[in-house]
């Protein structure tokens, strides 16, 4: 299935809790200012608490390495549901998302 405007393809992958958590997180790190690492999801619910600083870390090339401090995104439901850290979880990715995610360290665990 191609995704367009891009040429992308649509995937599966299973990935946990906490690896949903670091890419929101990720997204949100400059909110409320604008930037383009903001995440666009469906079935996915939370809140940012913008009275704490973003602790994300960033490499030299603005790769994710992880959240050093307390998380700002909070109360994240996925399809409703509370999410939970170390659950694994399946969500349909296009192929351009996918690679993203292999180059930070919350790259998806497998692709189904």
């Amino acid at each position: 299935m191609i995704c367009f405007p891009f040429a992308n393809m649509a995937l599966v992958a299973e990935v946990t809790g906490q690896q949903i958590l670091d890419v929101l997180e990720h997204g949100a790190m400059y909110y409320p200012g604008e930037y383009g690492s903001f995440i666009q999801v469906s079935g996915i619910e939370y809140t940012i608490d913008e009275g704490i600083p973003s602790s994300v870390k960033l490499d030299a090339t603005g790769t994710f390495l992880g959240v050093d401090g307390e998380y700002r995104v909070k109360n994240v439901l996925i399809n409703g549901e509370p999410l939970i850290p170390p659950k694994h979880t399946r969500l349909l990715l296009t192929t351009t998302i996918s690679k993203m995610a292999v180059r930070a360290s919350y790259s998806p665990a497998s692709a189904i």
